[in-house]
């Protein structure tokens, strides 16, 4: 547990699942880091159940402190030990709960416990460069644009830059 004076970074409880199940599938929110494809509920459950034993992934569920709401959940993943780095994944799932620095408050934090719990000196992300909201949340923790990635995706047959970014110990 990771916590600040407004939210609260928890292991997920069984609880979650049905938040996480509706944010997946959500084609407008899933589009703001990846291609939008439907998940069914088997699929989401096998998946929520191997979320507790992967052993190179964290997950965290946001919890927004003054009600107690989830609002979203963050990551670290790919997590090497040998080469000290992971990769950072954040979804705001509640809308009423963006642009307020919710998400740039629970990237801090999981940037804080990868520095200083998992001993990493490396943590790295990639978003898409329109997403402009979100590359001033990494800015504002330190992440640095280390190389723009034209054609990084495609999407409805459209392709979506990305940015390369990393926060160095």
């Amino acid at each position: 547990m990771i916590s600040s004076d407004v939210i609260l970074l928890r292991t997920p409880v069984k609880e979650d699942s049905d938040l996480y199940f509706k944010w997946i599938n959500d084609k407008k929110l899933v589009e703001f880091n990846s291609v939008f494809k439907p998940i069914s509920e088997k699929e989401h459950a096998e998946w929520f159940t191997k979320i507790f034993t992967i052993k190179d992934m964290k997950v965290f569920s946001i919890i927004e402190k003054n009600t107690n709401k989830l609002i979203g959940s963050c990551s670290l993943r790919k997590i090497n030990e040998i080469q000290e780095c992971a990769e950072l994944q954040i979804r705001l799932g509640e809308s009423a709960f963006r642009n307020r620095g919710y998400g740039t408050e629970a990237v801090r934090l999981l940037v804080y416990y990868g520095f200083n719990t998992l001993n990493l000196n490396k943590i790295y992300l990639y978003v898409f460069e329109n997403n402009i909201r979100a590359v001033k949340a990494y800015e504002k923790n330190n992440f640095k644009k280390e190389k723009l990635i034209k054609k990084f995706l495609l999407d409805n047959d459209k392709y979506k830059n990305a940015y390369l970014m990393i926060n160095r110990k």
